[in-house]
């Protein structure tokens, strides 16, 4: 399962997009979000993380996967699984359809999500979308307030350089694959992005990739690090 993350606003969405566009499947429960002009994340994964984060590392510290789930993700009318239960359940329902790839910047909001999802998912491979540490900054202290974004009121790049290292010390502990890719640069050059992808399992066409993405990308877009 391939899962694009990275620390926000580093072009997670778009990329979505694109994979999107090359027929490859994240789910029918997702939402785009014109307020922060980003989206494509499957409900069940961004809610899961949402919870991992405010209702348990925020209140306890801590993470427990046998708590019950707080949300009923698929409209069963009852909330009798786990949060384990719902990791292992999210791909294999069948409203949802295929799907190739999660996206959510969640997943680098803190190591121990990371971890928890690594207990029960080992087939997990992250693309990582990376920029520079000022860049994110202004980025996401551009999102509406009512976006639930931790750091947003920030004005040091100390946490977010803090969550980067954090989540890349877990991986490289727990040994689960990732490749790290820079934003904006593969907007010009996406052939490394999709080799990177491949490498990770999804068997996407580097030429069909890098064709797309100069045919989708809005530069204007890019408010910060534009070449």
């Amino acid at each position: 399962m391939l899962v694009i993350t990275g620390l926000g606003r580093c072009g997670t969405s778009f990329l979505a997009s694109v994979l999107m566009a090359m027929n490859y499947k994240t789910g029918k429960n997702i939402n785009w979000h014109d307020s922060v002009d980003a989206g494509y994340e499957l409900s069940t994964v961004h809610t899961i993380n949402h919870d991992l984060y405010f209702k348990q590392l925020c209140e306890t510290g801590e993470i427990d996967l046998n708590k019950m789930c707080l949300g009923d993700y698929w409209g069963e009318g009852g909330y009798g699984y786990t949060y384990k239960e719902a990791m292992l359940k999210f791909n294999s329902d069948e409203k949802q359809g295929p799907i190739h790839f999660v996206k959510d910047p969640r997943f680098m909001w803190h190591p121990e999500i990371i971890r928890a999802w690594w207990r029960v998912r080992k087939d997990f491979r992250y693309i990582i979308l990376h920029r520079d540490f000022n860049d994110v900054m202004e980025s996401r202290r551009r999102l509406p307030e009512q976006y639930d974004d931790p750091k947003r009121g920030s004005k040091s790049v100390t946490p977010y350089k803090e969550d980067f290292a954090d989540c890349i010390t877990e991986m490289v502990k727990l040994r689960i694959p990732f490749e790290i890719q820079m934003f904006p640069n593969y907007l010009y050059d996406a052939k490394p992005l999709f080799r990177a992808i491949r490498k990770l399992g999804l068997q996407t066409c580097h030429m069909e990739g890098n064709k797309l993405v100069q045919e989708m990308r809005d530069l204007n877009k890019v408010h910060f690090g534009r070449k």
